[in-house]
């Protein structure tokens, strides 16, 4: 057998749940249960990033767009630090969040943002990810990004709702968004606040065929797909703790408030899971 590979010092990406809150209600939501954040945590959180030797920084939650100005601040921050940011955010709320001030632009803050958009059908967008979920307004943010010559991530769930939709998306893909990379990821029963196992469960066999179609139809965009059993983050919670992702649920590595990053990574029992997963960081 061959060496493994070496190990980074530090995590190659550091996902930021950033608040529990969010405004669309998706069933299938493997983060944090909403709740009342506590905001102070935030300072403290970015310092401790900060002073991480990790080279990315990805804006998650929740919805990252719903805590104001406090996600561009502390975007701005890690940029000028050298850090390569990522926004996950659903669309909803761009535009408006750009809005509210006129001197904002998407290029001084992330290097690349991803747009959630689990079908061009608005219904079944709608049904993927509730009633207050539309298509219009995601696909307006797309258009946003692109504008700005900012890197675009398509972020897409692959469940039972919408596996059927997922080669019409893959052809608006390649004809008329053209992401720098379109991620699938295989539905997954994670989380306290998943509670649409029953209608959205998907095995991985049938999720590998759904999404080798979508590859061929998609051309020449980077499509990486991701099944749930293998997919692996080092996330920082928006209660300060370092939480591995775990059969159905999240184990706590341990707490930014008291424990270095860097420190945690090298305790972490799949780093080399979270190096996996995070390849598609370097096509963009």
């Amino acid at each position: 057998m061959g060496e493994q590979p070496e190990l980074p010092v530090t995590p190659p990406s550091v996902d930021w749940w950033m608040t529990s809150l969010c405004n669309l209600t998706c069933d299938y939501c493997w983060g944090p249960v909403p709740s009342k954040d506590d905001r102070s945590l935030r300072s403290v959180i970015a310092e401790s990033i900060l002073a991480s030797r990790t080279p990315a920084v990805t804006f998650c939650g929740g919805e990252p767009l719903v805590v104001g100005d406090d996600v561009w601040t502390y975007s701005r921050a890690f940029r000028e630090a050298g850090k390569k940011t990522i926004l996950n955010t659903n669309g909803e709320l761009l535009e408006s969040s750009l809005d509210r001030d006129p001197q904002r632009a998407i290029t001084d803050h992330f290097d690349v943002v991803g747009i959630s958009v689990d079908a061009v059908d608005p219904d079944v967008h709608r049904d993927m990810r509730g009633k207050r979920a539309t298509l219009a307004r995601a696909m307006k943010a797309i258009s946003l990004v692109r504008d700005s010559g900012v890197q675009l991530k398509i972020a897409t769930v692959v469940s039972n709702v919408n596996k059927d939709h997922i080669a019409d998306m893959a052809r608006v893909v390649n004809e008329t968004i053209q992401p720098s990379v379109w991620r699938l990821y295989q539905y997954s029963s994670r989380g306290e606040y998943n509670r649409g196992v029953d209608r959205h469960r998907l095995d991985t066999e049938e999720f590998v065929a759904v999404t080798e179609e979508a590859k061929r139809i998609a051309g020449n965009v980077n499509v990486a797909a991701s099944e749930s059993a293998t997919a692996s983050c080092f996330i920082v919670s928006q209660e300060a703790k370092i939480l591995l992702p775990v059969g159905d649920d999240y184990e706590v590595l341990g707490d930014v408030r008291h424990d270095s990053i860097d420190s945690l990574w090298r305790q972490d029992p799949l780093a080399p899971e979270v190096v996996a997963y995070k390849t598609w960081l370097q096509r963009v």
